[in-house]
């Protein structure tokens, strides 16, 4: 984590149709200004949602679990293990990903 990021973006995905799309509008938009974050957390998708996935880790920092433990724990797990020090933290839901897609 870059020491100026001041606004951390998190998602919490499993096999969600939406977030390539929602990953490449995110990274056009914001490219890699340091003063954001995004960070994915994986509910264990299938492996080859992962494997594509995987394709953003130069833009998203991304947490692949071996099971699928819910939304809320997800988000406890990002903001507890890697968001410390953050101004802002926001979350996208499945509601937003379908809206920004």
């Amino acid at each position: 984590m870059m020491a100026n990021t001041k606004v951390a973006i998190s998602i919490v995905t499993y096999n969600s149709k939406h977030i390539f799309k929602v990953l490449e509008n995110l990274k056009q938009e914001f490219g890699q200004d340091p003063q954001f974050r995004f960070v994915i957390f994986d509910n264990n998708s299938n492996d080859e949602y992962k494997n594509r996935l995987k394709e953003y880790q130069d833009f998203v920092d991304i947490t692949f679990y071996h099971e699928n433990n819910g939304f809320g724990f997800g988000i406890i797990i990002i903001y507890c293990k890697l968001l410390k020090n953050i101004s802002w933290y926001l979350i996208l839901t499945l509601f937003w990903l379908g809206k920004i897609y």
